[in-house]
């Protein structure tokens, strides 16, 4: 998804960018990510699950916000600060997508 986004910034396609990042934010992170994290992000979930979850989800939101500032320039406002972060991020650079990480996650199995 990265890369799709990437490139179509980059080609001038916003329309694919754009699509793309909309794809995957309420399809993928809203709908199935988030739902699937809820239980260890309870206060009766142990501490080490729950502070990881935070830490991978804060990862994904600050990825989110910078991946979506060429379509949603005005969530770069209060919105865009993460809990615990003084200011965001002035202008980000579009991420770049993580290959090896790519490949080492699509080798695992997910259990729910």
């Amino acid at each position: 998804m990265v890369d799709e986004v990437r490139r179509g910034v980059e080609e001038y396609r916003f329309n694919e960018a754009g699509s793309a990042f909309y794809q995957f934010v309420w399809h993928e992170f809203c709908d199935w990510y988030l739902e699937m994290i809820k239980p260890t992000l309870s206060p009766e979930a142990l501490t080490g699950d729950r502070m990881r979850q935070r830490a991978v989800l804060l990862c994904v939101y600050e990825t989110i916000l910078a991946l979506g500032h060429p379509f949603v320039r005005s969530s770069r406002g209060t919105v865009a600060r993460p809990p615990g972060r003084a200011e965001p991020p002035v202008r980000p650079a579009i991420p770049v997508a993580d290959a090896a990480a790519t490949a080492r996650t699509s080798r695992r199995t997910w259990r729910t």
